[in-house]
């Protein structure tokens, strides 16, 4: 894994802000850091964006379709009633 700069943001607008073409975003779960051991990325710099507020909500319905936030986890989707009724 080659080393790379990791940057904590706290709003949308810095973590845009850090994003370059050799930039990732890092929104929790391992599957970022088992991409960067397995060699299939190699970025120079990971944006974590797991202090973001907000970004863990499901908003939406079955007519107009969802919108998943990037810290929404399996287990809230899991008991989310529109998505357990619709989808």
């Amino acid at each position: 894994m080659n080393a790379f700069e990791w940057v904590n943001a706290t709003t949308v607008d810095e973590a845009l802000g850090q994003m370059g073409s050799t930039s990732l975003l890092k929104a929790g779960g391992v599957d970022v850091l088992d991409r960067l051991k397995e060699g299939l990325d190699a970025p120079k710099r990971l944006v974590n964006i797991r202090n973001i507020k907000g970004l863990d909500r499901i908003d939406g319905d079955a007519a107009t379709g969802l919108r998943i936030g990037p810290l929404v986890t399996l287990a809230q989707l899991d008991v989310h009633p529109v998505v357990r009724q619709s989808f």
